[in-house]
C-alpha cells in the first residue's frame, strides 16, 4: 500500500469540536485495535470496547476537547501536579485524503513555583518537549504515517536543544512500537501504576519516557524507513 501523505501542523484552537471528535474516535478505534491488556495470569488479552472507551474519554468529549485546547486543566488530575503545558501543537496526517493520523505535543516544565517554572521555561534541556499523543489508523502503519507526523511539530519547536518526552504502556503496546521507541533512543525514567479504565484499580504501568534532544531525534528520523 502506497499514498501521498500530507501533514497539517496547526494550533489546538484552530481545529473545530468536530475536528477533535474525529481524533478522539480514531484514538479510541487505534488503541482498540492496537493495543492489548495484561491479566493476572501473565497473559495479554484484546482490549474491550469499553476499556477504549474509558481510556480516551470517549464518553465524555468535552473533556477531551477542553483538555486539548488547554492541557493546563489536567494538571492535578490526569496529569501530575505542579506542571505548566506551553506551545501547544497539532499535526494531522492524511494520506490520499483520508485521516490517518495525529500528533499532539506541548512544551512541559514542572515545579512548586512560578517563578521556578518559568526559570525553567528558558533552559531547552529542562524545558521538556512532551508528546501526548501520537497516533496512527492501523490501517497505514507500514506507510510511515507516524514519523512523518511527529517530524511536523519537531521542526516547528521552540528549541532543538529540548529533551523529547512521552508517557506509554509498554506491557500494552505490539513489541514493534517499543523496539522502535528503544531504536530512536527513549529510555524509562519513572514507572507509576494507573487506572486506566476507571476500574478503581491500577493495574497498568505507566512509564515516563525519555529521548534524545529534538534536533538528534529529527537525524534519527530522517533516517526511518517506512514500514520498519
Amino acid at each position: 500500500m502506497s499514498g501521498i501523505i500530507e501533514v497539517k501542523l496547526q494550533h489546538p484552537e484552530e481545529l473545530s469540536r468536530d475536528d477533535w471528535a474525529e481524533c478522539q474516535v480514531l484514538l479510541a478505534e487505534t488503541y482498540l485495535g492496537t493495543l492489548l491488556v495484561p491479566t493476572e495470569s501473565g497473559e495479554r488479552r484484546l482490549m474491550t470496547a469499553k476499556e477504549a472507551r474509558k481510556m480516551t474519554g470517549l464518553e465524555n468529549p468535552v473533556r477531551f476537547y477542553e483538555s486539548h485546547i488547554d492541557p493546563n486543566r489536567e494538571v492535578g488530575k490526569s496529569f501530575y501536579d505542579d506542571q505548566d503545558y506551553r506551545q501547544m501543537q497539532v499535526a494531522r496526517t492524511y494520506v490520499d485524503g483520508n485521516f490517518a493520523g495525529y500528533g499532539y505535543t506541548a512544551d512541559n516544565v514542572s515545579g512548586k513555583s512560578e517563578f521556578g517554572r518559568n526559570i525553567k521555561r528558558l533552559v531547552p534541556a529542562k524545558n521538556y518537549f512532551w508528546v501526548r499523543e501520537l497516533v496512527t489508523s492501523p490501517e497505514y502503519h507500514e506507510l510511515g504515517v507516524a514519523t512523518e507526523t511527529i517530524k511536523a511539530p519537531l521542526q516547528a519547536a521552540t528549541s532543538p536543544k529540548q529533551i523529547v518526552t512521552h508517557y506509554d504502556w509498554p506491557e500494552m503496546q505490539p513489541a514493534f512500537i517499543n523496539d522502535k521507541l528503544q531504536e530512536l533512543g527513549f529510555r524509562d525514567t519513572g514507572q507509576k501504576p494507573v487506572d486506566l479504565f476507571e476500574t478503581g484499580e491500577k493495574n497498568v504501568v505507566m512509564v515516563r519516557q525519555e529521548g534524545p534532544t529534538v534536533e538528534r531525534l529529527l537525524a534519527r528520523l530522517s533516517m526511518h524507513t517506512p514500514g520498519q
